[in-house]
């Protein structure tokens, strides 16, 4: 196990977008990344308000964070995002918001986009339908949003195999996991915890509403239903 200081990037500059190698090094008011070579972890603390977070990113390779991570600076000079691109992907590492109003907006224009691509998903699937979850899970430091499907077979499976228990086939835990759909909870959990202030919970509540409403309009009416079928929203531990 091995950790590098890779990069430092301020939080202040000239307007523009940059990559690393055209920033200024800087020992005040700068974002400083370190890399754990075991597991690719990029780790990296940022300004919230008064506080100094801590932000973990998984598989994040050191030489192609470092050739395609970008810098965007306003017309003030404020740092506003930090992203890079990951085995074509794009990866968020950091945003500023101006305010709350901002921030509702930014997050709910990217629940929608990530709902948006979770029916698409969903909506592949051609076999009858009986149950439809959203899952989530949510601790300061680790957010999860995803869908599942459950198959009318699948339910009467497992009402056979749990007959003691009448709402066995409502809860998502006993369906198989190779028919879930996954949000893109890496971006979520950096848009969240970038927001000032200590009630982080209701922003990620908003993104999941909005996810959840996005979903139940316009993925329903496109599956192959059973007479009884249900959508349940549950959170997990």
């Amino acid at each position: 196990m091995l950790t590098l200081s890779l990069c430092k990037i301020p939080i202040q500059y000239k307007e523009g977008i940059y990559k690393i190698d055209e920033l200024p090094d800087t020992d005040q008011d700068a974002i400083e990344f370190d890399h754990d070579t075991y597991g690719d972890v990029l780790t990296y603390y940022v300004p919230v308000g008064e506080e100094q977070r801590e932000f973990n990113l998984y598989g994040i390779p050191k030489e192609e964070f470092l050739e395609t991570v970008h810098a965007v600076y306003d017309k003030t000079g404020q740092l506003k995002k930090i992203s890079a691109q990951i085995a074509d992907d794009p990866v968020l590492v950091y945003i500023h918001y101006t305010d709350d109003e901002d921030a509702r907006q930014k997050i709910r224009s990217f629940a929608l986009e990530t709902a948006d691509t979770m029916v698409e998903n969903i909506c592949k699937c051609t076999d009858t339908i009986a149950r439809l979850f959203v899952e989530y899970y949510y601790e300061r430091d680790a957010m999860d949003i995803h869908a599942k499907l459950g198959t009318a077979a699948q339910r009467e499976q497992i009402e056979k195999d749990y007959p003691r228990y009448k709402d066995s086939g409502d809860y998502p835990g006993n369906y198989p996991c190779d028919m879930m759909v996954e949000g893109d909870n890496t971006t979520l959990i950096v848009m969240v915890k970038c927001i000032v202030g200590e009630d982080l919970f209701q922003y990620f509540q908003y993104a999941l509403n909005s996810i959840e409403e996005r979903i139940k309009e316009q993925a329903i009416d496109r599956l192959n239903k059973t007479d009884d079928f249900q959508f349940i929203s549950m959170e997990y531990d």
